[in-house]
């Protein structure tokens, strides 16, 4: 059989180097070409994306199935029609004689062969599309792969769209087999310098493959720069300049030593209308759908469909995107008329800020609305940055609170923080009061909550307290939107500060308020807070009356974000209640709002309402998956300060089923992160679960004066931080200790400086732990490596322990009483043991037990 595929050393080159990635392309393409009536493949998109490479590889797998063989044929180097039917003769060995027509020749030979022919470039000779029709009508066991930049636009042909290589979405992730571009560039790099590692340079390479969206050529000449630019440099000059994308490498192919030349082929294909569209068109970011593109650069979907079969332009589920290199060498072009350019900036804010201004009071309640405004995130940063450097007010504005809103669910605070600034000090140097008070104070407000979640309660109170000082000399109404009520704001991070007296004072304010004026998004918001305060006062009647009277105002108004917040508020009620099954209900119920609304920042909360609910059943396995979810998902965002909270719930979850190490180490952990962000409310909730902690190794005395340090601060709430009752086990440890231990105990915690408390927690946790393991025995007893040599796994110390009361007739509440443990523990123990001997009950555990002398 023989086999042509290694044409000229342009190809020979491409397989020498490897084929990397593609692997969903090439099964797909190996489908099409295994389909008896899949005659035509055409593998389309622009230059330098890799088609030529992808249709050798998919020849090259195919080959065995065409007993005539399988060729390669460039027609790069065809400049005429008439010139085509030679070159195929040519390529398959085909002679050519005589005055005979040449086409006529050339079918004859092919007519009963079983062959596979690859014509690679054939977007310069589209006047010969009838040539590839003869042949396939007359050859009936003939197929065709096709390269081009444009589809043929035949009946017999099936599309393949070539896109760029895989790369992470994210720095600073792994990167995976399938992140074909980030290997390719290592590939590349290594031959330039060998030492190249592409770990060490993983964030500049990844920037570098987003800039160049994947394309391989680009890729390839990024990474021939690696003689004398680090990737960082390379990265920055693919930024800012297009013509950076070359190389004088001898034996690359002439028409591939740049990226320019590359571009400028594809933008000679275009007529001088469609070339005027796809510069306006390069002011998007991150795709457009057709009404953008209409109402924006009147695009009509006649020039779009011809742009996507140029590939120009891709269109995908709704949206038509421009590669990024394609993207910046328009708009250079743009940017040459200055007016032109300012116009179309313009137009698109205008467009986008409508959009955003339609969907402000359906986003919270819709899902499908808040899916529409993501998948535009990067033209709405583009809209909110043209308003902020145009001084735009009004616009701003409108924009604004689904702007404020979109952060939150796409990006963290910390950034957030940093997009509004600039408005902000724009309005303080710029804004003429009090026309543009309605949006500055909005501004203020939102700036002042994102403060707040990221526990900066100074810069978020002096916000929030000029916002209202604003709206009450100037007697304007904030706009109707949850949250936008400063009172709210104010009352909120009052409560988060322990001072529950002028958090009620604001939150009933806010109530009145949204009272007068029929505000119900903020009247829900404001009967949230009063009952939030409530509950931390311990007065669960009135929080559970402004808990409900705040749900249903929320669902009245269609706010799902605040139903969440509301049901998590039911939910401690009944936590508080200890009522943890019921509670568990009220926590499901919020989790399923943020999923449904994809709440992503919010989400976590959910995850460790849950997990705390898990804790108080018991189910301590369960409650430990929930706060390693909730961990996971607050890592991921860079949420730092978020995390030291769950991490103390989970170690205190292996405390409990004696993974005291473990438990040792998140502690730990959690402790350096509570010193780094300094927020009492965050010391409080890890001290309480440090001294139950403790009270678990059996140090009553520090665990008691742990636990009266918290109960007796001003900023203490029994809220949803905390998993245990800690009146409730101060009640406990009194029945335990010697009235005389009790009280100097207490008193030591009542009277200690909770600086230097905070500062001793790390010694105390690892003398703690220190000394539990030292009165561990390391040798497995005799009976233990019995059960262990009969695949039964050895019982902890603690699980021996309680399997002897068990056998002496205690109950659960007797057992927890003697062992300082709850109830719950108690019966996970149970649980675990029954597992591990392989039985249902307590009469089962007891015999097998005594058989295998364990008691």
């Amino acid at each position: 059989m023989d086999h042509h595929i290694e044409a000229n050393g342009e190809t020979t080159e491409s397989l020498l180097t490897g084929f990397i990635g593609r692997e969903n392309d090439l099964y797909k393409l190996e489908q099409m070409l295994a389909e008896p009536s899949c005659r035509l493949v055409s593998l389309v998109g622009p230059g330098g994306i890799g088609k030529t490479r992808l249709g050798m590889e998919v020849v090259r797998r195919a080959q065995d199935r065409f007993a005539d063989g399988s060729y390669f044929i460039p027609l790069q180097g065809i400049t005429s029609v008439e010139q085509i039917i030679p070159a195929i003769a040519s390529g398959v060995s085909c002679e050519l004689s005589g005055d005979d027509d040449t086409l006529v020749q050339l079918i004859y030979f092919l007519e009963h062969k079983n062959i596979l022919i690859l014509l690679d470039n054939f977007e310069h000779l589209m006047d010969a599309v009838d040539v590839i029709v003869r042949l396939l009508d007359a050859s009936k066991r003939l197929k065709l792969v096709v390269t081009s930049r444009e589809v043929l636009n035949l009946r017999a042909e099936w599309v393949w769209s070539v896109i760029g290589l895989q790369f992470p979405d994210q720095n600073h992730v792994e990167i995976a087999k399938a992140d074909s571009a980030v290997h390719l560039f290592d590939r590349c790099a290594r031959r330039v310098l060998p030492e190249f590692s592409v770990e060490l340079e993983k964030i500049h390479v990844i920037r570098i493959c987003k800039l160049v969206g994947g394309v391989p050529l680009a890729i390839e000449l990024a990474a021939s720069w690696l003689k004398s630019l680090t990737c960082e440099m390379i990265a920055e000059e693919i930024q800012h300049n297009l013509d950076f994308l070359a190389t004088n490498m001898r034996d690359m192919p002439e028409r591939h030593r740049s990226m320019r030349a590359i571009i400028d082929r594809s933008w000679q294909m275009l007529t001088g209308q469609e070339q005027d569209i796809f510069k306006q068109l390069s002011i998007f970011r991150g795709g457009f759908t057709s009404e953008a593109g209409d109402q924006i650069v009147g695009a009509s979907r006649v020039i779009l469909s011809s742009l996507v079969d140029k590939s120009l332009v891709s269109y995908n589920a709704g949206r038509y995107n421009l590669h990024e290199l394609l993207r910046q060498h328009a708009q250079q072009l743009v940017e040459t008329d200055a007016n032109r350019s300012e116009q179309l900036r313009d137009a698109h804010a205008n467009y986008y800020v409508q959009f955003l201004a339609d969907r402000l009071h359906t986003y919270r309640s819709q899902p499908s609305v808040l899916g529409e405004m993501l998948v535009e995130i990067d033209n709405i940063y583009l809209m909110w940055e043209s308003i902020v450097a145009g001084k735009q007010f009004p616009r701003l504005d409108q924009a604004l609170h689904c702007f404020g809103a979109l952060i939150q669910y796409r990006i963290n605070r910390q950034a957030g923080i940093k997009m509004l600034t600039p408005a902000i000090e724009t309005y303080q140097t710029q804004a003429n009061f009090p026309e543009t008070l309605p949006a500055y104070t909005a501004l203020l407000t939102t700036q002042s909550w994102y403060h707040a979640s990221l526990m900066q309660y100074s810069e978020a109170l002096t916000l929030a307290e000029e916002c209202q000082t604003l709206i009450e000399t100037y007697d304007f109404r904030p706009i109707a939107h949850a949250g936008s009520d400063p009172l709210i704001h104010i009352g909120m991070i009052r409560l988060f500060q322990g001072d529950y007296h002028n958090a009620i004072e604001y939150g009933l304010r806010a109530v009145e308020q949204g009272t007068r004026y029929n505000d119900l998004p903020n009247m829900g918001h404001a009967n949230q807070l009063v009952g939030m305060v409530y509950l931390a006062m311990g007065d669960l009647e009135k929080a559970r009356y402004y808990g409900q009277l705040a749900l249903s105002q929320s669902k009245q108004g269609g706010n799902l974000a605040i139903c969440a917040y509301c049901t998590d508020h039911l939910g401690d009620i009944a936590f508080n209640e200890h009522d943890p099954v019921m509670a568990e209900h009220y926590f499901t119920e919020g989790y399923r709002y943020r999923v449904e609304i994809n709440d992503r920042a919010n989400l976590p909360s959910s995850m460790m309402l849950l997990g705390k609910a898990k804790f108080a059943q018991g189910q301590y396995v369960e409650a430990m998956e929930w706060f390693k979810q909730c961990i996971s998902h607050y890592s991921a965002d860079n949420n730092s300060a978020y995390v030291v909270v769950p991490k103390s719930q989970l170690a205190l979850c292996y405390a409990h089923i004696d993974e005291y190490e473990h438990a040792h180490t998140l502690f730990l952990e959690a402790i350096n992160g509570a010193e780094l962000i300094q927020v009492v409310p965050v010391w409080l909730a890890l001290m309480t679960h440090i001294g139950e902690f403790l009270i678990q190794l059996g140090e009553l005395e520090n665990g008691t004066k742990l636990l009266s340090i918290v109960i007796n601060h001003p900023m203490f709430n029994q809220g949803r931080n905390i998993l245990i009752d800690v009146q409730l086990r101060l009640n406990d440890l009194k029945n335990l200790m010697s009235e005389e231990q009790f009280i100097m105990a207490q008193q030591a915690g009542i009277y200690a400086d909770f600086d230097a408390i905070t500062h001793a927690l790390e010694h105390d946790v690892s003398r703690a732990i220190v000394n539990i393991v030292s009165h561990q025995p390391s040798p497995m007893p005799e009976n233990q490596q019995e059960l262990y040599a009969k695949g039964i796994e050895p019982l902890s110390e603690r699980e021996l322990e309680v399997l002897s009361l068990i056998a002496s007739g205690m109950s659960n509440q007797d057992i927890a009483e003697k062992l300082v443990l709850t109830v719950g523990t108690v019966k996970s123990h149970n649980s675990n043991i029954y597992s591990k001997l392989g039985v249902k009950n307590r009469t089962q555990a007891i015999n097998v037990a005594r058989d295998s002398h364990l008691i």
